[in-house]
């Protein structure tokens, strides 16, 4: 139980270079899109396990991490 207490304590931080499929310039079916789509949806379930929370606060959760 104390171990799994270590990990809930680490805080997330996400880089800025990721960005959302909305937010990336990429050419859509790049492979380079695939691959920030993946890291992007990666993050987020990062943070949605460790907050337990649902995908859409994850992904406001994303945001503010990325942005600050």
């Amino acid at each position: 139980m104390e171990q799994m207490a270590l990990f809930e304590s680490v805080e997330i931080e996400v880089p800025k270079s990721v960005k959302s499929p909305l937010e990336c310039n990429k050419k859509m079916n790049s492979q380079a899109f695939v691959a920030n789509q993946r890291l992007f949806a990666e993050y987020v379930k990062m943070i949605q396990r460790q907050q337990g929370c649902d995908w859409f606060e994850a992904k406001k959760m994303f945001f503010e991490l990325r942005d600050k």
